[in-house]
């Protein structure tokens, strides 16, 4: 007998940008213009992510990331951060 099973299953699909596409496409529907952002990752992580995330959806262009000491936030453009 092995050691090991081989479970039959399809393969999921991949998704492109993850949990940090997520939280802009989220910030761009809600009616605040700055939010914090609360995330379980280091504050660096988090705005790397973001700024990476924005890079490849120029759509989203109005939605800028900046960074307080540790804390992350999201503004639209003209909300002062």
């Amino acid at each position: 007998m092995s050691d090991y099973k081989l479970v039959p299953t399809d393969l999921p699909s991949r998704r492109r940008g993850g949990v940090y596409v997520d939280m802009i496409t989220d910030f761009s529907k809600m009616k605040q213009t700055c939010v914090r952002v609360d995330y379980k990752a280091t504050p660096s992580s988090i705005y790397s992510g973001l700024t990476a995330a924005l890079k490849r959806r120029p759509e989203l262009a109005d939605i800028s990331v900046a960074r307080r000491g540790d804390e992350i936030y999201l503004a639209k453009k003209g909300a002062s951060v």
